[in-house]
């Protein structure tokens, strides 16, 4: 390093290490004076205020006790009232109290003697005075109340101007203790104000130091990085001024040559980018809306062409696991392509895709754009749902970069589609009867419902059949629960039997079935009804091993027209089954009529 660089460098740090240490000096003065005042503040003005201040008001309170004291007396000796005697008592208590915070002063002389001039007139007006005069009052020693309390008013007055010039006294050190703390705090608010403004003056004069001495090199350096922020890569700073400053002007020049070479590598990048932005644009808006959706096929529809847009494909096909097989379920060719046939799950390619991606051929090159198959698992919780099944042409290959995109498509496809696989095993297992597998009470009153607001909005009649078994009580009794849930399945598959299209039959609860049919009216409920009661015939209703009986059940038919709801529906319903059952079974009654059915 020659001559010329090492002087730079010297100035340079001679200028900051002498800048620093005017400063660091008056950083510290300020800290002395600061530590000094604080010192002097807390350890021996604030106490002194503190004293001061407790102790005249400790004897302020004092003498209004006193007072207090005075009146109290003086009011029990004129009235004879013992009752006023508590605020003397009380007034003795609280002077008593007040001795501890007066102590405090006795250290000042002035204030010391002031104080022992306060205390022996108070205790000549106590003993010589209020106490005596206290006790003669209770045993009634006194002739001349008036004149007994005018003796102690004298005394009285000699201890109000010892009070009076002990509170004077107290007050004067008070307001001189609050001066010298202002004072001291005015003091220290100057001086630092003193070395702020040396400090500011010492920073300033430093400041154009070693503004002189960077200036130039510094305004080059900017120069050249207003010019390499405008896109003109190729411009260099100048290597001049201290050490620091050309070592930071050399690192800026490396920093703008590595920036040229890298320019054209993320110019390549950003369309890359900007391409998978775009694709996992498309795969967040066709997750948020397949989120929310119960049906599987709206959900491949959705996933197929998200992906057939993503990935430009020539076609794409979404299979869905089903039992055993993979079913396509969606083809974006339209026609144009025959629709692949259903495999198994470990046929070739597409069963092997269930548990790993698989291309189609497989490429060499782990780089290069991929054409051909991509067969892509749809897995949710460990278990495959579907396949992905996109394919792509030589003169329109798909990019690496997509591949990303479309697992996230397919990740988020699989639990759309297990989603709603749960939400329909769900629907239906709580709408669903576990013994009959019929529909429960649960879904009757919701197409109870539905029924009775389709026949208020057209005028249309529908029917409401209760069925009851009859007799079931004493079969689950004598021959037990397990003979009771058969017979209520061979009722259920009665019921299904028998039904025309549109009727649907529901396992009320217990030994009551009920059948909604939506059109024809009680007519046709009647009608069911006694179809129902001739099927059911044919079946026993006790096993092997007891006497033949035919399987009976009494019906009530309630009509579902314009002006009823569900509840009135069933009420009818109910009232007929009832009547059904008081009349002796086996039959069915209308609503509002009797049809008996003969029980032979």
């Amino acid at each position: 390093m020659g001559s010329g660089s090492r002087g730079a460098e010297r100035g340079l740090e001679s200028r900051v290490r002498r800048s620093f240490a005017g400063m660091h000096a008056v950083v510290v003065c300020v800290f002395v004076l600061t530590a000094v005042s604080c010192v002097l503040l807390v350890v021996e003005l604030q106490p002194s205020l503190k004293r001061y201040r407790a102790a005249t008001q400790a004897a302020r309170t004092a003498h209004v006790a006193m007072v207090e004291q005075e009146a109290a007396v003086a009011d029990y000796v004129l009235s004879g009232d013992e009752r006023r005697l508590d605020l003397y008592v009380e007034g003795r208590r609280t002077v008593r109290s007040s001795e501890a915070a007066l102590r405090v002063a006795e250290g000042d002389r002035d204030v010391a003697a002031s104080l022992e001039r306060m205390r022996r007139a108070r205790d000549t007006w106590i003993e010589q005075w209020a106490a005596p005069t206290v006790v003669a009052v209770a045993q009634g020693k006194v002739a001349d109340r008036e004149s007994t309390v005018a003796t102690g008013q004298p005394l009285f007055e000699e201890y109000r101007q010892a009070a009076t010039e002990l509170i004077g006294a107290l007050a004067h050190e008070l307001d001189g203790a609050i001066a010298a703390h202002a004072r001291v705090v005015t003091t220290a608010g100057a001086g630092q104000f003193a070395l702020f403004v040396v400090l500011l003056a010492v920073a300033r004069r430093r400041r154009r130091s070693l503004v002189d001495a960077l200036a130039r090199p510094i305004d080059s350096l900017l120069r050249t990085m207003q010019r390499v922020q405008s896109g003109d890569l190729e411009a260099r700073p100048p290597v001049e001024g201290p050490t620091e400053v050309r070592r930071l002007a050399e690192g800026f020049a490396a920093v703008t040559a590595t920036l040229a070479e890298r320019h054209d590598e993320l110019a390549a990048r950003e369309a890359d980018l900007a391409t998978q932005a775009a694709a996992l644009r498309r795969v967040l808006d066709v997750a948020r809306r397949i989120a929310g959706t119960d049906d599987v096929g709206t959900v491949l529809d959705a996933v197929g062409r998200a992906a057939l847009l993503i990935a430009g494909a020539e076609r794409v096909v979404v299979w869905c696991v089903e039992r055993d097989l993979l079913v396509p379920r969606f083809d974006s060719s339209d026609g144009r392509h025959p629709l692949p046939a259903p495999c198994g799950l470990h046929d070739l390619p597409v069963g092997e895709a269930t548990r790993r991606p698989v291309l189609v051929p497989d490429p060499s090159d782990a780089l290069a754009p991929v054409t051909g198959r991509v067969l892509l698992p749809m897995t949710a919780a460990g278990t495959a749902v579907g396949v992905l099944d996109v394919t792509s042409t030589p003169e329109a290959p798909m990019a690496r970069t997509t591949l990303g995109a479309l697992e996230t498509l397919a990740t988020h496809a699989a639990g759309a589609v297990r989603a709603a696989r749960l939400y329909r095993q769900t629907i239906e297992l709580s709408e669903t009867d576990p013994v009959t597998s019929l529909p429960n009470r649960r879904r009757l009153d919701a197409d109870l419902d539905a029924a009775c607001g389709y026949a208020a909005r057209y005028g249309r009649e529908a029917a409401f059949v209760m069925i009851d078994i009859d007799r079931f009580k004493s079969l689950n009794d004598s021959e037990g629960h397990a003979r009771g849930d058969d017979v209520l399945r061979t009722v259920g598959r009665v019921l299904r039997s028998e039904l025309r299209r549109g009727d649907t039959a529901y396992r009320y609860g217990g030994d009551e079935f009920a059948v909604l049919l939506p059109e024809g009216g009680a007519a046709a409920g009647l009608e069911l009804a006694h179809r129902l009661r001739r099927a059911l015939a044919v079946h026993c209703l006790g096993d092997a091993g007891s006497p033949p009986a035919p399987l009976t059940a009494s019906f009530g038919v309630a009509p579902a027209g314009p002006g009823l709801n569900a509840r009135d529906v069933l009420v009818a319903a109910d009232r007929a089954l009832y009547e059904a059952k008081r009349m002796g079974r086996n039959r069915a009654v209308v609503a509002g009529r009797i049809d008996q059915v003969a029980s032979a």
